[in-house]
């Protein structure tokens, strides 16, 4: 490596070092990751490109109130004209941020919330399962849950514990129920997410019956549901929500459900609400070492659960079930106390 060289990834490594202390600064001082503002913002700019298919530039804001621009839709030059590019919000908590080594984490560092697309390449030979025959499987998958010990010990625990009102539960990232190939479905994965969503339709008519039959609406927001999924779970009384629109919905008297998202869900809802509930992965001190791209805490979430009540999952003899809900990753329920 010539000296020039040597010097130039010095200046470069140096400026990183000061963006990161930057972003400790920032974060220090209170300043949110994610806001409601910036969520409605930069979801409605998304939601045009969509539903026009054009490709054009999002505005955003970084943490430093700095505005920025970036390109989503389809690029001006392309091979296939079947390939699909399709705008979406990338999520970055702060494990991200601080992520050293990452080239497209040190270009917008300071940028939480930044619009991207994914790009999905055609697959004309691959056969999904029809909508009819998925939601036929999820009706036996419904039946398999509710007749398991499991659920009954969820009645009994939503029945004897005290809560704050419920009027509405949000599951974010329960996952596609119809996004395998038929030749290559993983049972295991699919067993996962429709017993997920099973868990929620048994959790809604628990808590409308122990708040005297008021009505509680059910959310689900996955970007990775696909027209098939939602036509299924619609049926069941799920009202589908797009991205960021579930983030939007969460006040005070909403419960919070998240097994394993490859989001920031935890560090989300810590900056913009306090459910009265939250089903998700027990909240530990994390590694000294930021991990990127998971659903790791923060500081601001450690300081956010003080305020509630930490609660044992129910248990899962059936080692399937333990499996879908994540329950060996110690998955909690936390209830605010009010």
């Amino acid at each position: 490596m010539s000296a020039t060289e040597n010097s130039q990834g010095k200046v470069e490594n140096d400026e990183q070092q000061l963006e990161i202390q930057r972003v400790h600064e920032l974060y220090a001082a209170g300043t949110p990751l994610f806001t409601r503002n910036e969520l409605r913002s930069v979801g409605r700019q998304i939601a045009r490109f969509k539903s026009s298919g054009r490709s054009g530039w999002v505005n955003c804001t970084d943490l430093e109130g700095c505005n920025g621009a970036f390109p989503v839709g389809e690029p001006d030059i392309t091979w296939d004209k079947q390939t699909r590019y399709i705008p979406y919000i990338e999520y970055r908590g702060l494990n991200v941020l601080l992520h050293q080594g990452d080239e497209e984490i040190e270009e917008d560092r300071l940028f939480s919330i930044l619009p991207c697309t994914r790009i999905i390449d055609p697959m004309p030979h691959v056969k999904r399962r029809p909508a009819s025959e998925v939601a036929s499987l999820f009706v036996s998958m419904r039946n398999f849950w509710e007749s398991s010990r499991a659920c009954t010990n969820l009645r009994r625990l939503i029945k004897k514990t005290p809560m704050p009102r419920v009027s509405k539960i949000v599951a974010f990232a329960c996952g596609a129920i119809v996004d395998s190939p038929r030749a290559q479905m993983d049972e295991m994965t699919v067993f996962r997410r429709m017993m997920q969503h099973a868990f929620v339709l048994t959790l809604r008519e628990c808590l409308q019956r122990k708040q005297q039959g008021r009505p509680v609406r059910l959310l689900a927001q996955d970007p990775g549901y696909h027209d098939a999924d939602k036509q299924v779970l619609r049926r069941a009384n799920i009202e589908i929500v797009d991205d960021p629109d579930g983030w939007l919905e969460v006040d005070q008297n909403t419960l919070v459900f998240s097994i394993r998202p490859a989001v920031p869900v935890r560090q989300i809802i810590a900056d913009i609400a306090a459910p009265a509930v939250m089903i998700w992965r027990k909240v530990k001190p994390e590694s000294a070492v930021p991990v990127a791209w998971r659903d790791e805490s923060s500081p601001r979430v450690e300081a956010m659960i003080q305020n509630y009540t930490e609660l044992k999952f129910i248990q899962c003899r059936d080692k399937t079930l333990a499996d879908a809900f994540d329950v060996h990753l110690d998955t909690v329920i936390y209830i605010r106390k009010d």
